[in-house]
């Protein structure tokens, strides 16, 4: 995947934007480090959701 591409397209259907999913995982990085513990719930374009905690 090429820097430019900003969406992730899966040959199964799955879509992802890869700015979105970037902040996410700094944010999920972050939080600990000042003793956020958080839920985070995620949708794909499948309508799957998953959830999952961070502490």
């Amino acid at each position: 995947m090429k820097l430019y591409e900003r969406t992730y397209r899966c040959s199964c259907g799955y879509v992802a934007d890869c700015d979105y999913n970037s902040a996410i995982n700094i944010k999920n990085e972050g939080d600990p480090l000042i003793g956020i513990s958080i839920e985070v719930k995620t949708l794909g374009t499948r309508g799957l959701a998953r959830s999952f905690f961070v502490s």
